[in-house]
Order: C-alpha cells, then structure tokens, then sequence
C-alpha cells in the first residue's frame, strides 16, 4: 500500500508522498485484481483528487485510489507504449505525484484442444490443433479414444496423429483427442477435445447444403447489419443460415478476406460454428472520416453483385465470406456484406478539460480561473468534441452538490450575485459541468477551490454613542485569525 500524506515543505493545500511508497509492482498476466491500492491525507480536508498520467495511463483505471487494469494484461500480447510487459503511469491526487512502473509477469497459460468437425462421419478426415500461448510448443504425442457414452474411454491403436479418419469400428462412437505436450514451463502438459455428437455412417448420396435468405431462397451474397459500438461478443443481426435436405450438422467458418482483421492482426468478427451467428469480434465504427487504406475486393465464386462491390467502401462496411459444410464435406459459400450502422453518441471532453479551479476570496466580483492563470473560465474550458462529426451546438449547465451558487453568464461560469467565497466559511465547491449537443450529453465532476486571502480587520466599540464620563472599549477582529 502507498501512504501519502502531508509532510513539512509540501505546498500548502497538497498532499506529499511518503518516500517509503512502492514504485514498482509485479503483477501475474491475467489478473483481474487491483495493481495497487493508494491512500492520501489532504492538510485542508479537501476532498482527494485521483487521476493517471504517463504513457500507459489509458490502460488503467482508479477508483478512490485502487489502480486497475482495464483489460486483464497479457504477457504474449504486451500493449505497453514502450512495447514491451513493463508499464509506466503516474498516480497523481490533488497536485501530488508518484511514478510506479508495473511489470506483467508470465504465467504458464492452460492449453487447449479442439476438434475441428462436430458431426463426424466414417472415411471423412477431421482434425484435432492445440492452441497454448507460451511459447515454446513442442507436441510430444497425440493419442485417440473411442467411447460409446462419452464417460469411458478406449485407446485406438494406432491412432497417435492429430488427423484421423473415422472407419466402421468408430460408427456411433465418440471420439477424443489427447496431445501431450511441452512448453518453456516444462514437459507433461495435455490437452483434450470431444466430437460433439458420434461417429456417424457414411452416406451412398448426399446433397450438399446452401444459403437462404428469409424467403428460404438459395443467395450468393447477403447482407446484414450491426449498430456502431456494439460490444464484442454480441451477435450481428440475424445469423447466417444454411439448410440441407439430408439434415446433417452444418458446420460454419469464416474463411480469410481482407476485412477479416484489422491492421493489427485483430479479428473484426467471429462466427458460432454450429449456429451461423456473426459476433463482434473488435469494437467498430461508423463515423465519417475513418476510411480504409485499400479497397476490398473478392475473388472467386461466388462474386460479389456489381452494386454491392465493396471497392469504394470504408469503414461502414465488410465484406465477409463465410462456408459451409456437412459431415461429407460437401459444402456452399456465401458472402456476407456486414453494414455498420452509426448511432448519436455523446459528446466528448477534450483530454486537457481540467478538473481543478481557484477562486480567491474577498476578490470583487470574484473570478473563476485554471491554476494561477487569471483568464476567466467560460464554454471553452470545457471544450467537447462531437464524436459524429463536427460540434454544430453545445449548451452548458451545472448540477452537483454546490450548484445554487454557480451559472453560465455569457459563456461564463460564475457565482451568482448574491454570493461571495469565503475561505472561512467554505473552502471547496463541488459541481457537475454538463454539456448538451446532438441531443446527448457529456458531465464532469469539477472542483473550485476557495484561495485563502488577507481579509480586512475590523474594530468594534462598546458603544454606539458615546457618552461623557463613560468609557469606550475598542475591540478589533479578523477573519483570518491570529
């Protein structure tokens, strides 16, 4: 734990930290916990401010001082801005600072198998792959097994490749695949994977599947849609679907086209195999301006319609190719145009919107200013970017625990008339700044200190008329004590 607290010489008003407070942390890849839990005292009782700065404060969060990841790191795929698994950021709390580096360390991630057809037939191949993200793979064996419920299980001589194809003695049985394998955290490592249904007999004819749309009719090309900033994972429309007249088990897949993954090597979509269903597979956009590099063309049959070509498409549209296949093998291909609907978002803060504003007492009329600046805050303080496009129109407005005391006058954020700060009596204000445009809004959570100043004394008398022979006491005061 990190204490901070106020120590002689620290500027008055601020927290200093202690010099005993960790600045580096080791943290396990994967982890969903807090990095780190921070504590502050403020000298004035002013409520503690928490923000991040550095070069990798976007990819963390605080909380009333717990340090976060927003995503659970991973040590295979390092996002730190210097490339590699050590992260800076700078906890700061009412003007304090305190540099911590954080080091993702690796854990021996769990393997794992899979199958790559779920309704096996007898002589059709299927596949067993191993996916483990240390590195350092090496399969040492791959043995097969037979069972008739699924519980025991039968070693098939001979049956040590991942690739196997089914024959008679397979037929109703499941089938299991286990490797055994190593990696850079040692040998004896195994992993397994099940067919979904069992081994099934080999059709004499089979009807190859196909694509419908609604009507039921057999379609090339289909197109769907998705708002923009769906969250990953949910589905995109209606799912993809393909009939066969023998009934068998489909099973989907997203073959490679350019749209398929980002330049990052992200995947855009993914698909259910069994179901059909395109999925997010990334956050996307729809918003003007954000253009691919390169057209996207396909080749090959099926081809694209000429007026739904994606050669003059940006980001607002994909282009998809998706197969199908029964147990057989026998399969159909479609392409799928996924359009990118956009949505009115809300505004938002530019990053420089500060947080933390002054105003000295006594001062006539009072100003509301940025640190020492003396420039008057106003609208533009608090700048907003639309994020559809160019802000045509934006109003301000001020809630929050302080807001009877605080408006917009011109532009201008301002205490209303019949109110004075005065350090004594309050030496903090907490208000909401709201902006409104598009018919959206944005808020944030602000902060006025009240600047202590040198209040005029005063001199009280005894008696408001003086009287002959009678004294009068003088008795001066100040608001500021001492």
């Amino acid at each position: 734990m990190l204490l901070v607290v106020s120590v002689p010489g620290a500027p008055f008003g601020h927290p200093a930290y202690a010099q005993t407070a960790d600045s580096f942390i080791d943290y396990a890849e994967n982890g969903t916990g807090p990095v780190g839990t921070f504590t502050a005292y403020d000298q004035d009782g002013d409520p503690i401010e928490w923000s991040l700065s550095g070069p990798d404060a976007a990819l963390f969060s605080i909380d009333e001082g717990v340090v976060s990841f927003r995503d659970s790191p991973n040590y295979e795929d390092p996002q730190s801005a210097q490339g590699g698994n050590v992260y800076s950021v700078t906890v700061e709390a009412n003007g304090g600072t305190h540099d911590v580096v954080v080091t993702v360390t690796d854990v021996d991630d769990v393997g794992t198998a899979s199958i790559d057809r779920p309704q096996p037939q007898v002589d059709r191949p299927i596949e067993a792959s191993l996916w483990d993200e240390d590195e350092g793979v090496a399969v040492q064996r791959w043995q097969w097994a037979r069972s008739d419920n699924g519980i025991t299980w039968t070693d098939i001589d001979g049956a040590t490749s991942p690739r196997r194809s089914p024959d008679e003695t397979d037929e109703g049985m499941y089938l299991r695949a286990i490797v055994t394998y190593s990696d850079k955290f040692g040998p004896g490592k195994t992993a397994s994977a099940v067919t979904a249904r069992p081994v099934e007999a080999r059709t004499l004819s089979n009807a190859a599947p196909g694509f419908v749309d609604r009507r039921g009719d057999v379609v090339t090309t289909l197109t769907l849609s998705v708002r923009e900033n769906t969250a990953v994972g949910r589905p995109i429309s209606r799912r993809v679907s393909a009939t066969d007249a023998d009934a068998d088990v489909l099973y989907y897949e997203l073959l490679d086209t350019p749209d398929l993954e980002d330049d990052n090597g992200d995947a855009r979509f993914t698909i259910d195999s069994l179901s059909g269903q395109i999925r997010v597979g990334k956050v996307l956009g729809a918003d003007d301006g954000e253009k691919e590099d390169e057209a996207t063309t396909l080749s090959g049959d099926p081809a694209l319609p000429e007026n739904e070509d994606a050669g003059d498409a940006d980001n607002s549209e994909y282009v998809l190719r998706v197969r199908v296949s029964d147990p057989s093998t026998a399969s159909a291909t479609v392409n799928v145009i996924v359009r990118v609907t956009n949505v009115n978002e809300p505004p938002a803060f530019d990053e420089d919107v500060p947080t933390l504003l002054k105003v000295v007492e006594i001062a006539d009329p009072p100003v509301i200013t940025v640190g020492d600046s003396g420039a008057p805050v106003d609208a533009d303080t608090f700048a907003v970017t639309d994020q559809d496009g160019a802000v045509t129109s934006v109003s301000y407005s001020v809630t929050g625990d302080d807001r009877e005391v605080f408006g917009f006058v011109s532009r201008v954020l301002k205490f209303k008339a019949d109110h004075e700060p005065d350090f004594e009596v309050q030496s903090s204000y907490s208000i909401t700044i709201t902006a409104r445009s598009g018919g959206r809004s944005v808020s944030l959570d602000v902060t006025v200190e009240v600047v202590d100043a040198e209040d005029p004394g005063e001199v009280a008398l005894s008696q408001r008329q003086p009287q002959v022979g009678i004294e009068v006491h003088a008795t001066p005061s100040d608001p500021d004590g001492g």
